[in-house]
């Protein structure tokens, strides 16, 4: 009788709660030291913009990121006006293009309060396998100050998920080299697609005029001098991890006698032609421009095609496509030169564009990590790094870290050519 009574109480017992989904700033805090009690590091660790405020939002929160610095304990080295040197990462055998990208992302603090900041259970997280090792590898690292006793951080979980959800890099023989650009298209789409998965109806089509809307919409509108343009768009998951890098080009075709028609198409990193450029205004005039195309439609009409930009997203990637593939790959190695502050011009805009950014002010992206190659060829060489923490400039090759100046990082080197240019609106900051 008691055996049975212990059992029913046994029963009346209610079962424990599931585990609460948390962020990956607090999953990573000490039991020993209570959120509250911030080191006073802590400020390291905080996602701070390119211009160095804090940029923090209700979603990531100072006190569920100082305790990452309790584990391992590691002693900070400040650059001039004390900001924290950013630590190498270890080289894991042609790892460099994972590595220089990495950097590159950690100093966008959009991009850090986004990965960061969402907090998924273990069972979604099985769902988001490359969100879930990238989230805690950014933290650390940006918790982590360079230091003559302090190891470069190693990537070796990251890296394994990447060699295996990296189309490019699972198909190819192990630790060789991938291009950086590729990678980084896929670390949006893959994250994408994972929120997606975890967070279904969160996740909505979006045009890439920035609106929900549903697939194959199209509608007329009415340009300069009256003319009927009939528009196109695509459309792309909206997750926050797009809503940082999307942005939109707006394509259209014209035609003598016939309705001018254009495409809205969404983008995630802007290609930019270089070859006859010796400047970046010079070489985006030469991308966004007005281009002659013989031989449109039954008739055979020659047609002028119009890009511009449509709508600047909040950290713009330039990929300055130095490699052409018309007889066998060759890499354009001449020198690009770039501004750190960018002003884009109004003729780089369409008409929507020029009304939605008619400022300045509204125009101007702040340059904050660059990705340079070395080398001749597209799948070997070298990738490094300059990245912008408040007013200092670093140069990182794989553990090697050093200051630099803005001067230093926008020089012409023969051994290196900037690949990837990574700006911020002021709005992201």
């Amino acid at each position: 009788i008691f055996c049975i009574q212990a059992l029913m109480e046994a029963s009346s017992v209610p079962s424990p709660p599931a585990p609460a989904a948390v962020s990956w700033a607090a999953r990573l805090k000490s039991p020993a030291q209570p959120a509250t009690a911030a080191p006073a590091a802590a400020a390291s660790a905080l996602p701070t913009s390119a211009d160095g405020s804090s940029g923090t939002d209700s979603s990531f929160k100072a006190e569920s990121v100082a305790p990452v610095l309790a584990s391992p304990p590691r002693q900070p080295v400040a650059a001039s006006g004390g900001i924290p040197v950013p630590i190498g990462i270890k080289n894991l055998g042609n790892t460099c293009y994972l590595s220089a990208v990495f950097q590159g992302l950690l100093h966008s603090s959009a991009f850090l309060r986004c990965i960061t900041g969402v907090g998924m259970s273990p069972a979604q997280q099985a769902n988001a396998r490359l969100w879930a090792a990238l989230a805690p590898a950014l933290l650390r690292a940006r918790a982590t100050a360079a230091g003559p006793r302090v190891p470069p951080l190693d990537l070796t979980a990251l890296h394994d998920v990447v060699r295996e959800l990296f189309p490019a890099a699972r198909d190819a023989p192990a630790r060789s080299q991938q291009d950086a650009e590729e990678f980084f298209g896929f670390l949006v789409d893959r994250l994408s697609t994972e929120y997606s998965a975890v967070f279904a109806d969160a996740a909505a089509p979006t045009s890439a005029s920035g609106a929900s809307e549903g697939d194959g919409d199209d509608w007329a509108e009415v340009g300069s001098r009256q003319r009927t343009i009939r528009v196109a768009q695509a459309t792309a998951a909206s997750t926050p991890v797009a809503a940082i890098f999307t942005g939109s080009l707006r394509s259209v075709l014209r035609r003598r006698g016939t309705a001018d028609s254009a495409m809205l198409q969404p983008i995630h990193s802007v290609p930019v032609e270089v070859e006859g450029a010796s400047t970046l205004q010079e070489a985006l005039s030469n991308t966004l421009c007005d281009e002659t195309i013989a031989g449109v439609g039954q008739r055979l009409k020659t047609a002028t095609r119009l890009l511009a930009l449509d709508r600047l997203p909040s950290v713009a990637v330039l990929q300055l496509k130095r490699f052409l593939y018309a007889q066998g790959a060759a890499k354009l190695t001449h020198h690009i030169a770039f501004p750190e502050t960018l002003v884009l011009e109004p003729a780089l805009l369409s008409s929507q564009g020029r009304e939605r950014y008619a400022t300045p002010a509204s125009r101007t992206l702040r340059l904050f990590a660059v990705i340079y190659h070395h080398g001749a060829r597209l799948n070997s060489g070298h990738y490094t790094s300059a990245v912008r923490r408040g007013p200092n400039w670093f140069i990182l090759d794989d553990e090697r870290v050093a200051p630099a100046s803005f001067e230093s990082v926008a020089a012409p080197m023969h051994d290196r050519q900037a690949y990837l240019l990574l700006y911020e609106a002021p709005k992201a900051a």
